[in-house]
């Protein structure tokens, strides 16, 4: 096993752009070095803009654990944006798309902190399958969402305010309505009047914060001091390992792991992703003596293990409630019979459940289905229950007439969890779009 520092050569690269932090003049942390990058926001204390920036700071404690959880990757994130040299006001976005929850998803399937679509995701070339989820993996999302914002701000004339809209409401429709713009345009506000509700709610609060962050002192936020150093270290590795193994022998806090490794899937680390462990920095040496004696590690019938391993389960069960759906056993059903439904293997579910290899079901009973394969190409989707075409159309950026049109289906044609369908890309098939429409 090999360890290493997160980031360290990143952020020593970073302090050759910024003489100020390694001289120790201007800003010392990480929160400071991205509001000196501030160049969006257009701050005002008095008048109703900042009665709006006082009812933000009112929820001054909400907003401190949003910054605790935020804490081990805001210098990762600073250094991201120095290095691109990109606005500072885009290390908000994870605030306002999810409070920094990497665990976070939305009705509309995003997921992660930075709010990623799946074919977003898998565009930008994060690795989403069974058992790992680049979208909930801060390391792997980051340069991802900071890839697709600079992608929009180059196809969006430029402007970084129609970039973080379309981040929001999607390129496809921003881009619709810059071509229906028959006047000039504010370029601060360019399309404000048009934009759905949600995406100028959207805009006005990341504005918004970025005031509070960048005056502080007059809405009573005190910005919490985050070093400009790893606030994590990563451990490489060599082969899978069981977090509740290394868990119990190095003694880290399972809350502290788990939201470290929030793009983990199961128990183990993935054997198809990043065969690496992100651990807090204090325990570092530690899991590197654990490890370069494998034979030492407790095995996984150890009490302690297992103990840790129902405490991990059982907060992957608190953050992520929706992981399974419920299916309410009918007469005639089987474990074959869901498994063709889902598109899940039988196993899996008899898993799942606990259940006998010849167990029977019962009508009424609940059964637990599990995530189905996802290694699915970027622009295919496999409906799930409750899916319909508006709802699958409205979360890949297209229209129902498009869905419809791609796919050959008649729009009453009702869909079947499993099916797989065709789908946009966001913010690589405009072509396909402009084709579509008249």
């Amino acid at each position: 096993m090999r360890l290493r520092l997160a980031m360290a050569a990143m952020l020593s690269m970073v302090a050759g752009t910024l003489p100020a932090i390694a001289s120790g003049e201007g800003p010392t942390g990480a929160w400071s070095v991205l509001t000196e990058r501030f160049e969006l926001a257009e701050c005002a204390v008095g008048g109703t803009h900042g009665d709006r920036l006082r009812e933000q700071a009112v929820h001054v404690e909400t907003l401190g654990r949003v910054l605790k959880r935020a804490e081990p990757w805001v210098a990762y994130l600073a250094a991201e944006i120095v290095e691109r040299d990109l606005p500072g006001e885009l290390a908000l976005i994870p605030i306002v798309e999810s409070g920094y929850q990497a665990f976070a998803r939305s009705r509309r399937k995003a997921s992660g902190s930075w709010q990623l679509l799946e074919t977003t995701a898998r565009y930008k070339g994060l690795t989403i399958s069974e058992q790992y989820d680049g979208r909930r993996d801060m390391l792997a999302a980051t340069p991802a969402a900071l890839d697709y914002l600079e992608d929009l701000h180059r196809r969006l004339d430029h402007n970084w305010h129609l970039a973080i809209q379309a981040y929001n409401a999607g390129p496809t429709r921003v881009r619709r309505l810059l071509r229906r713009q028959t006047h000039p345009v504010d370029a601060a506000q360019p399309l404000y009047a048009s934009l759905p509700g949600e995406t100028r709610a959207y805009h006005a609060r990341l504005m918004e914060l970025a005031c509070l962050f960048s005056q502080p002192e007059d809405f009573g936020l005190d910005l919490p001091a985050v070093a400009m150093e790893p606030g994590f270290a990563i451990v490489e590795l060599d082969e899978p390992i069981e977090l509740a193994v290394i868990a119990a022998a190095a003694e880290i806090d399972p809350h502290e792991l788990l939201a470290l490794n929030a793009g983990l899937r199961g128990p183990t680390t993935p054997r198809h992703g990043p065969q690496r462990l992100i651990v807090p920095p204090q325990s570092a040496e530690r899991v590197r003596r654990r490890l370069d004696r494998p034979e030492a590690l407790p095995a996984a019938t150890d009490d302690r293990v297992k103990a840790m391993a129902r405490t991990l389960e059982a907060l992957r069960d608190e953050l992520l409630p929706e992981r399974h759906y419920h299916h309410r056993v009918r007469p005639g059903d089987n474990l074959w019979v869901l498994s063709q439904r889902y598109s899940v293997p039988a196993s899996a579910i008899r898993r799942n459940n606990g259940l006998a290899e010849d167990a029977r079901l019962r009508p009424g009973q609940f059964i637990r289905i599990p995530p189905g394969p996802t290694t699915l190409p970027a622009n295919q989707y496999r409906v799930q229950p409750g899916d319909t075409l508006w709802s699958i159309a409205r979360d890949h950026g297209m229209s129902v007439r498009e869905l419809v049109a791609i796919n050959a289906l008649s729009p009453d044609q009702p869909l079947m969890p499993g099916q797989i369908v065709t789908v946009a890309e966001q913010g690589c098939c405009d072509a396909l779009f402009q084709a579509l429409t008249p």
